[in-house]
């Protein structure tokens, strides 16, 4: 009896190590087969990226604008449109689905008029740096606003299909602005 104890003890031994060998050879193949995740991107932007910093002279727009952009901005731009950046250059936090990652723009321009406006035709479009070269184009469209702290603005969308350095550009009648920022993922 104490045999056949021991005899079954062998090859319950010997059967599992065996069914341990096969699921380790499994594991293996699947861990070689799954491709590697790509590094992630860092929040702060890499010294590579070349996030446009505030203006020297700064840009003051005309009145009845405040001279000084609100909310630790600063306006970045000329007369004929301009808008509000942060001095880091990051887009964080933002809204993130199957399009991208979504972010509101302010604009400005000299001599806009809500009231004659009130869905100004803004395109935005964009061009990665920091990787293969992606572009988009959005929609075109915006709408108007106004606060206290800024005057009236006019405010448009941006899907931006990737985090990474972005340069973007907004085009408004015959003005174009261009900025880059980096897109926090």
């Amino acid at each position: 009896m104490r045999r056949l104890i021991l005899s079954l003890s062998w090859l319950c031994a010997i059967l599992l190590a065996a069914c341990s060998a096969s699921i380790a050879a499994r594991e293996m193949e699947e861990a070689q087969a799954t491709p590697a995740a790509p590094t992630p991107l860092p929040q702060d932007p890499p010294a590579a990226c070349p996030i446009t910093q505030p203006p020297d002279p700064a840009f003051t727009p005309p009145e009845p604008y405040p001279a000084v952009a609100p909310y630790g901005e600063f306006w970045y731009g000329t007369n004929e449109l301009w808008t509000m950046l942060f001095p880091d250059g990051r887009w964080y936090a933002l809204p993130h689905d199957e399009h991208g990652y979504g972010q509101k723009v302010f604009l400005w321009r000299e001599g806009y008029d809500m009231t004659e406006e009130n869905q100004p035709q803004i395109t935005m479009s964009g061009r990665r740096l920091d990787d293969d070269g992606q572009t988009f184009v959005g929609e075109t469209g915006g709408t108007n606003g106004y606060h206290a702290d800024m005057g009236e603005f006019m405010l448009t969308g941006v899907s931006v299909p990737t985090a990474g350095c972005w340069e973007l550009t907004a085009h408004y009648r015959d003005a174009t602005l261009s900025f880059v920022v980096w897109v926090a993922p």
